[in-house]
């Protein structure tokens, strides 16, 4: 026979009484919090085009613009002459982005649907 479940326990009943996200999320405006969204999607498509881009890169052709004096081939040449710090550039930010559109987006989801069953249990009752 298992102990009867304990009435009341939710998800924040193991969380302090501070201000957080959610707080900072319901005071923000709609049309900022669709904002917000929008800019984090965009930042991660950047992170991923650039990846796709700088690795797609043909280095001869790249070479070749260089000797012609092209500035920014020039630059693309220097960042690709340190791959290893591009791409820890690239991914970290990447990460970041897709990590704030996670967290934005449960905060939202949160805010204006709810918790769907409103208590937290480790094992149904």
């Amino acid at each position: 026979m298992h102990a009867p479940c304990s009435p009341g326990l939710t998800a924040n009943s193991f969380l302090p009484n501070r201000p957080g996200l959610s707080d900072a999320v319901e005071r923000l405006p709609l049309w900022a919090q669709v904002a917000a969204l929008v800019a984090l999607l965009l930042a991660s498509a950047f992170f991923s085009m650039a990846e796709t881009a700088m690795m797609a890169l043909s280095r001869i052709r790249l070479r070749h613009l260089v000797r012609q004096g092209s500035v920014a081939a020039r630059r693309t040449q220097q960042l690709l002459d340190r791959t290893d710090r591009l791409l820890s550039v690239i991914l970290i930010g990447n990460a970041f982005a897709n990590a704030a559109i996670t967290a934005l987006f449960t905060a939202l989801t949160l805010l204006y649907f709810g918790n769907a069953t409103g208590t937290w249990r480790s094992r149904p009752c």
